[in-house]
């Protein structure tokens, strides 16, 4: 099995929903830290100082994992960690919350954004060749409408030459 790739992008803070982080001391606001942890790899957030809200926007993660390394654990295999942190300048950082995103999931909406970017092209190339047929029964039509036309012409001036014809003939 190949390896895996999973990657934090930016903006997702914005996309999840993500609400203000709890306090955690009484006099000041937290240094929130996010750890995001597949398998043996794992990327760290920069350390924010002194908010509750902080925006990831400008930040980007790759997650390369090999699910072969962790044969024995299938949880593992298909899940990311994610976990906040608030950030102690001395000693251990207290967990704020933990999530484990399926992989699964991840993949499956990849998935279904693959099949969905197919299918709006299978729908534009359909599109297309429905207006090239009517484009070409336009044409058809404009054709056989000169080609009547010009035809109507051609039996007008029959007519015409044999009424003159005819008038000449009398005169």
């Amino acid at each position: 099995m190949a390896q895996r790739k999973l990657r934090k992008s930016k903006g997702a803070s914005e996309q999840d929903g993500q609400e203000e982080e709890p306090k955690k001391d009484a006099f000041e606001k937290s240094d929130p830290l996010i750890t995001f942890k597949a398998g043996d790899e794992e990327q760290k957030t920069t350390t924010t100082m002194n908010t509750l809200d902080y925006d990831y926007m400008n930040e980007e993660y790759d997650l390369i994992y090999n699910p072969l390394k962790i044969q024995g654990n299938k949880e593992v295999e298909e899940e990311v960690e994610v976990e906040i942190q608030y950030y102690n300048k001395v000693g251990k950082n207290d967990i704020i919350g933990v999530v484990n995103i399926d992989v699964q999931w991840i993949k499956n909406f990849e998935k279904e954004q693959q099949l969905n970017a197919e299918q709006e092209e299978e729908l534009r190339k359909q599109k297309e060749r429905e207006f090239k047929a009517k484009q070409e029964d336009v044409e058809k039509i404009a054709e056989e409408k000169r080609r009547f036309a010009e035809e109507e012409r051609i039996r007008k001036e029959a007519l015409d030459a044999l009424y003159i014809k005819g008038v000449v003939k009398c005169t």
